[in-house]
Formats: C-alpha cells, structure tokens, sequence
C-alpha cells in the first residue's frame, strides 16, 4: 500500500470496509426475521456492500494504470474522497433502513425517507463519475508494454460504457415507483442470487449489465492481449465487439423489462 497513490488507498480501504460490514449484516440475516418486499431486509444492504466494494476496488485496480501525476493529482484526490464518502453514505443509509426495519428504495412513506432516498441518488451518481474520467485518460493513452492496446482499449470503454449507460438506465429506474414492470411487486419468487422477477419485467437487469461492464471490458481486454500478442489491431477490434455486444444487451434487457417481459423465466 505504500507505493499507491491517495485514490487509490482510499478505494482499497473503503472497499474493505464494505466487505467488513458484510459480515455482520449475514449475522443479522441469521437471526432477524424481518421482511421488505417478502425477503429478508438484510439481503439488499449486504448484495449493496459487496457491488460497492467491487466498484471500489474495480477503480483502485484501473486507476493504477494511469499516469503518476493523474494518479496524484490534488482535484482527482478530492474527487475519491467525495466517492468514498458517498460510498460510507450509502451502506449506512442501507443498514439505517434496514434497522428501522422499512424500505431503502422507493421509500415515500415520511419526509425523512424521501429526503435520504434522494441523497442516496446523489451519491449514486457520484460514485460513477470517476469511471467518466478515467475512461477518457485511458482512451487518450498510447499502448505500452505494460498497458496493451486491447487492456487500454478494454478499460475506457468500459469505464466510459458504465458511466454512459448506468446514469440513463439507473436513472430511469430511481425515477420511478419501483422496479418491476407487469410483475408482481415482491421479490419472493425472484430469480437465485440476483432476485430478478421471473413473472414480469425487471428494470433491475438492464442495470446490473450496465454497471458490470467496467469489470468484463478490461478482462477481455487483457485476455485479447494474449490471444493477439502480435496483432494489436485485432485485440482492439474484439473488445469493440464485446463492447458493442454488451451495449446492446443493455439497451435489449431494457426494453424487455418494459414490455413487461422476465429477462429468464
């Protein structure tokens, strides 16, 4: 830790912090019966904790790519400190909820619900825009052999295609009433792990796609790299692919949660 920059330390620890709050919220799940949307209320704030923590460590991992001075910068230091912040900020909103026993999301029951309810979407929103800078630094670098033209190429799309699409179709979603479309409003029956509905739209899918892509872009990235070793053109032109591939799995998902649709049934 003593070789990595302000951001980057940061978003380690604050990413440990979420996967250390993790722990006691599955105890909590263990001995509290309590239920949102017919699951137990301690499911989301510990699905929450372990997202922010990818994303957190996601960030710190790319971050370290780029140039030193970018890295060390005063105004990028502000700026993860502001996502740290907002990262602490949600988790406890969540587990605040979840103690009171009520729901995070799509709370309009009080004045105080509504009003954390919209700061979570403020910090939400912060938590995205280091991926918009980072992708165009990364988009901006030329290749070296640390940083090949399909890892480089792989980390700003991603990072730029999970800013773009996670502000319009998380947007559109916390914009509403809920997420289901045509599906009935519990979470009992959903689909394993992911909870999505199985007997109508999710909204949630085309979200978690958009979110993720930040991860699969600069793994495939890395993968063409080594496929590609002499071919550096083409390394670029298959994460394009896949670029263009989860984009559209994006924008499909959407538009079949809308129609009212499971994405798996």
């Amino acid at each position: 830790m003593k070789n990595l920059s302000f951001p980057e330390r940061l978003w380690w620890y604050t990413g440990a912090i979420m996967l250390a709050l993790a722990v006691p919220m599955v105890l909590a799940h263990m001995m509290d019966v309590r239920e949102v949307n017919d699951i137990n209320i301690w499911t989301k704030p510990i699905k929450f904790s372990l997202s922010i923590a990818l994303h957190l460590f996601t960030l710190a991992f790319l971050l370290r790519y780029l140039p030193k001075d970018y890295r060390a910068a005063r105004l990028f230091g502000f700026l993860a400190a502001l996502v740290s912040i907002a990262a602490l900020y949600e988790i406890a909103w969540l587990i605040g909820q979840s103690m009171r026993g009520v729901p995070s999301h799509f709370n309009f029951a009080s004045a105080l619900d509504i009003n954390l309810y919209r700061i979570a979407g403020i910090g939400a929103v912060t938590l995205i825009i280091p991926a918009l800078f980072m992708g165009l630094k990364f988009m901006a670098l030329p290749s070296t052999p640390e940083l090949g033209s399909g890892f480089r190429r792989g980390a700003g799309l991603g990072l730029l295609l999970t800013f773009i699409l996670t502000l319009i179709f998380a947007g559109y979603l916390s914009s509403g009433q809920g997420h289901w479309v045509g599906a009935s409003p519990s979470d009992a029956d959903g689909m394993a792990i992911t909870g999505w509905a199985r007997d109508g739209g999710d909204l949630r899918v085309a979200h978690f796609f958009a979110t993720h892509l930040m991860q699969l872009l600069p793994f495939i990235g890395f993968l063409s790299d080594r496929i590609f070793a002499n071919n550096p053109a083409r390394a670029k032109l298959a994460v394009w692919l896949v670029a263009i591939i989860g984009t559209g799995v994006v924008i499909l998902t959407f538009l079949q949660a809308l129609s009212g649709k499971a994405f798996l049934a």
